[in-house]
């Protein structure tokens, strides 16, 4: 991270790339929020036609990328109650060579002798279906029919990078969370077929990274 000022106030810049290209997220007094988006907001280029350097996005646009991405929020994909191995990013989160701190002992028995009994998992489904945020999850039977209900979609949207396909996270509980189990999900009406994901990331991983 970086400290700078940004419209005359105190700020932080943390390098996160939520949405699968570079990102920075800011830090800085409430007070000066609305300061400091105007001026990112109101940037020009000189050249190109005075092309504006930063447009909002919004939520919808952001969903889309951060999912992709493989990027799950708190109080969206997993909650105050979610134990780090639950998560899905327990490898960019939590560290185990750290000293003590609050929660350790848990963390570190189930890292060393168990396994959490759900896990956050991506879905890619076979079928131009949509399941919506609160959809149960079902173990796909041998005649092809839903088994017994294994866990809650907690995102989904339509990829763009994926040709349309479409995509979600759902807390499932570990028995099934394998990469490429195979299960299925109420959606539109109708039912989709969905994979687990080797990852929570669908886009390739960039150039480069370790």
């Amino acid at each position: 991270c970086s400290r700078t000022a940004l419209a005359g106030a105190p700020a932080i810049l943390v390098r996160r790339d939520q949405c699968g290209s570079p990102g920075v997220e800011v830090l800085l007094p409430r007070e000066q929020a609305a300061r400091a988006w105007d001026a990112l907001a109101s940037q020009h280029d000189a050249q190109d036609g005075g092309r504006r350097r930063a447009r909002p996005a919004g939520w919808h646009a952001y969903n889309i990328a951060r999912i992709e991405a493989g990027t799950p929020l708190h109080h969206v994909d997993f909650g105050p109650d979610s134990l780090p191995h639950e998560s899905g990013i327990l490898a960019q989160r939590v560290s185990f060579r750290k000293g003590c701190y609050l929660g350790q002992e848990v963390v570190a028995r189930m890292e060393s002798l168990g396994k959490p009994k759900q896990r956050l998992v991506a879905l890619r489904m076979a079928e131009d279906l949509l399941p919506v945020a609160g959809s149960p999850v079902f173990e796909r039977g041998a005649d092809g029919e839903p088994g017994n209900p294994v866990g809650t979609v907690t995102s989904s949207t339509l990829s763009p990078m994926l040709g349309a396909s479409c995509v979600a996270f759902a807390m499932i509980r570990s028995a099934h969370a394998e990469p490429g189990t195979q299960l299925l999900v109420p959606a539109e009406g109708g039912r989709a077929s969905a994979t687990v994901q080797p990852t929570l990331r669908f886009l390739p991983e960039p150039k480069g990274a370790s």
